[in-house]
């Protein structure tokens, strides 16, 4: 039912929802966080927790803030990420040696261990992701999303031009 006042507009059906770039990145996102998942899952760790041990290990010494940067993920989330990692004994938080409001991320001999071992379903899940693709299609398709991320850099912080940011083809 329309209201009698307004003209009647072309209302956007399923089919035109199902071609929307957003809903499109959206089930690409859970088809990818579903393979991920699978492949981590044995190394008892997230998606989450497996990109910020990428980051410490990358970064040693790195706070909290700065790690939220490098992942793209918000650090009040975090937060409860790295009290798990601490928990499980892959990350330790020491004070910094300047400022002692900040803690420094490192991590442990197991956490190196549990990311070496990790690295490699991660690398699986980025195969199992674009697998049906043909090769060339499959680099075509990260150039295109690393070129959209780079045209919409100004829509987000400074910290997008980080070249660590950037999503390297297979």
């Amino acid at each position: 039912m329309h209201c009698p006042y307004t003209a009647p507009m072309a209302t956007l059906s399923i089919k035109d929802l199902r071609q929307a770039p957003g809903y499109l990145f959206r089930r690409a996102f859970q088809i990818s966080v579903s393979i991920a998942t699978e492949q981590l899952t044995p190394h008892n760790l997230t998606t989450v927790q497996f990109a910020s041990l990428v980051g410490i290990h990358e970064h040693p010494g790195v706070d909290a803030t700065r790690l939220s940067a490098i992942i793209k993920f918000d650090k009040a989330t975090l937060t409860g990420v790295l009290d798990r990692l601490e928990a499980k004994a892959l990350i330790v938080r020491q004070p910094h040696p300047t400022d002692r409001r900040t803690r420094m991320l490192f991590l442990t001999q197991e956490g190196e261990r549990v990311l070496a071992e990790a690295s490699i379903a991660a690398r699986d899940t980025r195969e199992a992701v674009l697998e049906p693709l043909p090769r060339a299609e499959r680099k075509q398709l990260m150039l295109l999303l690393n070129k959209l991320i780079a045209l919409h850099a100004d829509r987000e912080n400074a910290e997008t031009h980080d070249p660590e940011q950037k999503v390297t083809p297979p």
